[in-house]
């Protein structure tokens, strides 16, 4: 209360406490502030300890960002927010969903591969990555650096077969150069299995 006071309605709660005037006074719940015993919430997306008293109080909960007692927005894909106005880009190669509040949130590009939150390598020749999870090309085949499909990887020369599909020895009279090709030898030609020109 302050100096002079003469009655017990001139006491008012302390910040941190609601109540009316002249009490009782109870301690703010969290996600909420109180001052001169007045209880306010916290914005959308954000949260405050108990007996919290000013709207600064108020931080952006994890997977938004914003400045203390502001509005939170919705951390950014490519993104994690830890909570406050905290915002981390995730590494080299990778990015996250929308609204992604931990390092584990970020996943490795297509065509790279490492464990959630990287770090993140190209994927080699012959293999696939996806969602950072490294393939290899079946038998016979293969792909370019930095692929991200199973179709990325085609029948070498020599075998015939669809985009990611089982590649099979090219047949005798025939020459394959690579991929689903399969060419027939010239009138009163033939070629071993396995030709590939």
């Amino acid at each position: 209360s302050p100096e002079g006071s003469d009655q017990p309605t001139d006491c008012f709660c302390l910040g941190g406490f609601s109540g009316p005037p002249g009490g009782p006074c109870e301690q703010c719940p969290a996600d909420t502030f109180c001052f001169m015993g007045n209880r306010s919430s916290c914005l959308n997306n954000s949260g405050a300890p108990p007996q919290s008293s000013r709207s600064t109080d108020c931080r952006c909960n994890a997977g938004y960002v914003g400045g203390s007692g502001e509005e939170c927005w919705t951390c950014e894909a490519g993104r994690w927010c830890p909570g406050g106005n905290e915002s981390v880009l995730c590494p080299g190669n990778s990015t996250s969903p929308e609204g992604s509040d931990q390092p584990t949130d970020c996943f490795c590009l297509g065509g790279f591969s490492g464990p959630p939150g990287g770090p993140c390598e190209q994927c080699p020749a012959d293999t696939f990555c996806f969602m950072g999870n490294r393939s290899s090309c079946l038998n016979n085949s293969g792909a370019p650096p930095q692929s991200s499909r199973s179709t990325d990887c085609r029948c070498n020369a020599g075998y015939v077969g669809g985009s990611g599909e089982e590649c099979w020895t090219c047949e005798a009279g025939r020459w394959c150069p690579g991929g689903n090709e399969s060419v027939l030898c010239p009138g009163n030609s033939t070629s071993p299995e396995g030709s590939d020109q």
